[in-house]
């Protein structure tokens, strides 16, 4: 099992969900925790009593990761804490699913665009300009991302430039012994992505997002290599997947 006791981690869209439970797995890993959240106040202040409990050391902090200045903010507030950030997940995000590309309106549009693809790649620009080398960054995809689905166009469109980002991260850090991999969840119940303002359809659920967080808990430990694309679901009522080692890990052009 990972030791990430003195490490720093910063999950964004951490107040439920998909990014609490990685935050809480870090925590009982010996990690100081960032929750961040864009406007569920309630949540994230339960996610950051939840992690307490655990013994971690922890802060949350309102950001909305689609806007520089916060982003900006939300870094200079766990540093300011806690001296260093070790390993950012960029998690926070939009779903919308069940809406026919000619049914969308700008406004979905714009929304999901700008935290989607503009707030990963925000996360992911300030990471590598702020990680403390051997630093770790993962970025939260979609298994939607190998296969058109109608109605989920949009929601794939935007989720995919943070694949590519990180791609290209992963070989411009290397030398810093930054790793950067990405996790591609399948449908989970109760991913609790970023914020609910935008009306989606239910889809059915396959995973809880402790199946996420244990994926993603294998990687601190990894070295420095080309991108790991990792899926991350398990059937209802399953284990979640067992720690991955970098052996097991697919090439980046596997797909679930």
């Amino acid at each position: 099992m990972t030791d990430l006791t003195g490490k720093t981690a910063l999950v964004t869209g951490s107040a439920r969900g998909i990014g609490k439970a990685i935050a809480l797995r870090f925590a009982k890993l010996g990690a100081n925790i960032v929750i961040n959240y864009s406007s569920d106040t309630a949540n994230g202040e339960q996610a950051l009593k939840e992690v307490r409990e655990h013994g971690g050391q922890a802060i949350a902090v309102q950001a909305d990761i689609s806007e520089a200045a916060d982003v900006d903010r939300l870094f200079a507030e766990a540093v300011q804490r806690f001296g260093s950030v070790d390993i950012v997940v960029a998690n926070a995000g939009l779903e919308l699913l069940g809406v026919p590309i000619t049914d969308l309106t700008d406004e979905q549009i714009d929304s999901m665009v700008d935290v989607n693809a503009r707030g990963a790649l925000l996360t992911m620009h300030r990471a590598a300009k702020n990680l403390a080398d051997n630093g770790r960054i993962v970025y939260i995809a979609s298994t939607a991302l190998a296969n058109p689905v109608p109605g989920a166009g949009l929601y794939t469109a935007t989720k995919a430039p943070g694949r590519y980002f990180a791609e290209v991260l992963a070989r411009e850090t290397s030398d810093r012994g930054i790793t950067v991999n990405i996790i591609q969840p399948g449908p989970i119940d109760d991913a609790g992505v970023f914020i609910d303002s935008i009306p989606a359809t239910p889809h059915s659920a396959a995973s809880r997002p402790p199946a996420a967080s244990e994926t993603v808990s294998a990687l601190p430990g990894m070295s420095p290599t080309p991108p790991n694309t990792l899926s991350a679901t398990s059937p209802p009522g399953s284990a979640a997947p067992p720690s991955a080692s970098p052996a097991d890990c697919p090439s980046n052009d596997g797909h679930s």
